[in-house]
């Protein structure tokens, strides 16, 4: 959490394997690089852009040989000023007491809160529950909610999303007053029905789903 990077890097094997996700603030394009050279290079691309201010580490999962560490952290971005803050989660897997590899995973925009499902093991986390559904179903699902032809049918949202869905909308907010993550089946019909106050909606026609 020092940012101390040649001291970070130690703690990783030569060859670790380092997986991304994307990255909204386009620190880092999604993929997948291996070798300590890599780690060093993406932190210098951080570095060039944002100046770490603070870190505090919420929780740590440790099963066997793995581990994930869930913290918030404050970066200012070199160029504009703006401060940002970060949700991330790092999974680990350790190697003759060196990180082998490393999956990342971040969240801006981020307000911290309190898991509603705790996993019980690392497991249950990187191989999440099936969603129950078939893909055509869930791509007829998704169509249905995304074609109509004057207004959406507030009706089907209540019937297939989940009363704690999590939305979000993106946009800067000084001009999309919605834009951002909500959470709850009454955030997102408030958002729906807010648009069509704004907006005469002539249709809208959703053909395809992948």
């Amino acid at each position: 959490m020092t940012y101390d990077v040649s001291t970070l890097i130690e703690h990783f094997v030569e060859d670790v394997e380092l997986n991304y996700s994307c990255s909204r603030l386009g620190v880092l394009p999604p993929g997948q690089w291996r070798g300590r050279d890599a780690l060093r290079a993406h932190l210098r691309r951080v570095d060039v852009d944002y100046e770490p201010l603070d870190a505090e580490v919420l929780s740590v999962l440790v099963e066997g040989d793995n581990t994930v560490v869930r913290w918030i952290s404050r970066w200012r971005h070199r160029a504009t000023g703006h401060i940002h803050s970060m949700d991330m989660a790092h999974f680990l897997r350790w190697r003759n007491g060196l990180v082998s590899e490393m999956y990342e995973f971040r969240d801006h925009r981020c307000v911290a809160r309190g898991a509603d499902f705790l996993p019980q093991s690392l497991d249950d986390i990187l191989n999440p529950r099936s969603p129950g559904l078939s893909r055509d179903e869930m791509a007829r699902r998704l169509i249905a909610m995304g074609s109509f032809s004057c207004a959406p049918d507030i009706a089907l949202f209540r019937e297939l999303c989940s009363p704690d869905v999590v939305c979000e909308f993106v946009g800067d907010r000084t001009a999309v007053s919605h834009a951002g993550r909500h959470r709850g089946i009454e955030a997102l019909i408030n958002i729906v029905r807010s648009i069509e106050v704004e907006f005469e909606q002539l249709g809208l026609a959703m053909p395809e789903v992948i």
